[in-house]
């Protein structure tokens, strides 16, 4: 029961960080095993969604991304390796 309980208090302090917060904790959760394969990150991309309803943060990200270019591309390469890393291997 207690279990439940922080789970929920911890879903309802995650639904109010800022994006950039909510986006390396999606990137963790990603990174990390845990027991609940799929429904987490559906949950969480849903309550990135939620803060990209709003155009002029999505014009921001857009902006910021154009602007560090060789920043997102290495971030996109490591996060490439990781995923071609854990198909490739047999845990």
């Amino acid at each position: 029961m207690i279990t439940i309980i922080v789970i929920i208090l911890l879903a309802m302090v995650y639904v109010a960080l800022p994006f950039w917060v909510k986006l390396v904790c999606f990137v963790l959760n990603v990174i990390f095993p845990d027991p609940i394969p799929i429904i987490d990150e559906v949950l969480m991309v849903a309550a990135m969604i939620n803060n990209f309803l709003h155009l002029e943060l999505v014009i921001d990200v857009i902006d910021w991304m154009i602007d560090n270019i060789k920043l997102v591309v290495c971030i996109l390469i490591v996060i490439l390796g990781f995923i071609i890393y854990f198909v490739c291997t047999k845990v």
